[in-house]
């Protein structure tokens, strides 16, 4: 499974994406901010999508 992971923290970004890699069937594409996410659905769509941004700095 190809789950896109979206935050603007890096902890909880890489602390989710650690979880859900441990099952080696999952991937996980991390995102920081809306660009990175959208760059990513754009080249693979992933088949969950988990987003926690609230804010957007750029």
């Amino acid at each position: 499974m190809r789950i896109l992971i979206a935050d603007d923290h890096d902890l909880v970004r890489d602390t989710i994406a650690a979880y859900i890699q441990s099952d080696p069937e999952n991937t996980v594409a991390p995102a920081a901010n809306l660009q990175d996410a959208l760059d990513h659905i754009t080249k693979d769509v992933p088949s969950i999508w988990c987003f926690w941004i609230l804010t957007c700095p750029e």
